[in-house]
């Protein structure tokens, strides 16, 4: 996929997510307060080209859909943090991001982050969407809360 195609699949699974997600907050709370998505991207780093453009993307898009009145009417906030494609700060950048009350993860990129927070991601069961890797450990076994858009091989 070209990275425009890759970047509107990412952003339509968000979408989609969060439009779920969105009809339980709204009856739980009688008023539509923003839906906060945490964003794990390499913004820094060799990956640095891949993750602020997806950020870009995202803010983009997540721009238009609020000037239109949001997922069900309430507007998209991104809660961005840089991984600088380091397991380890993916890794701590997840937990203040879960701990934050996300209702859906999203941008992280290489297998090795990808594998450091999948424990992370399972235990708080948060969506972890868009993830560009590859990597089997993403296929098998099958996890629920997971939403890859790249083939393994």
């Amino acid at each position: 996929m070209t990275l425009n195609k890759n970047r509107a699949a990412i952003t339509a699974s968000i979408i989609f997510v969060a439009a779920i997600l969105s009809t339980a907050a709204v009856a739980q709370t009688g008023h539509a307060k923003p839906l906060a998505i945490g964003v794990l991207a390499p913004l820094t780093g060799p990956l640095a080209a891949y993750g602020t453009e997806f950020e870009r993307g995202i803010r983009l898009a997540a721009a238009k859909l609020n000037a239109a009145g949001g997922v069900r009417g309430r507007p998209l906030d991104f809660l961005v943090r840089d991984d600088a494609g380091q397991p380890a700060q993916a890794v701590a950048n997840t937990k203040a991001l879960v701990d934050a009350g996300v209702v859906a993860l999203t941008g992280l990129h290489g297998s090795d982050s990808v594998e450091a927070v999948l424990p992370l991601v399972e235990s708080a069961d948060v969506p972890l969407i868009g993830i560009a890797s590859g990597a089997e450990v993403l296929r098998q076994p099958a996890r629920r809360d997971v939403f890859n858009i790249r083939a393994g091989i």
